[in-house]
């Protein structure tokens, strides 16, 4: 029927949006993280620890008071993105 059509129509353009932002996500990780290599070489130089927890907490807290999200799903998501930093600078070492 032809609200069928619309419907699945309406779903794909929101699929579409998110698809997109999805892609811009991984962008700006992937420049995040050609950063977080430019730190461990840093680091490295200068025999800095790789792994700075303060740093770490209060980047998470900062997030928490300027965003609407969920505190816990920031928590883990930063987590992940902390976790991965580790192993890229880790490997520079």
């Amino acid at each position: 029927s032809n609200i069928y059509i619309y419907m699945e129509k309406r779903l794909n353009d929101y699929r579409k949006k998110i698809n997109k932002i999805d892609e811009q996500i991984f962008q700006l990780l992937e420049k995040r993280f050609d950063i977080v290599k430019e730190i461990g070489v840093y680091k490295q130089q200068h025999n800095l620890p790789i792994r700075t927890v303060r740093r770490e907490q209060g980047i998470i807290r900062n997030m928490i008071k300027k965003s609407n999200l969920n505190s816990d799903f920031i928590g883990q998501f930063y987590k992940l993105i902390f976790n991965n930093s580790y192993l890229i600078e880790k490997k520079r070492a």
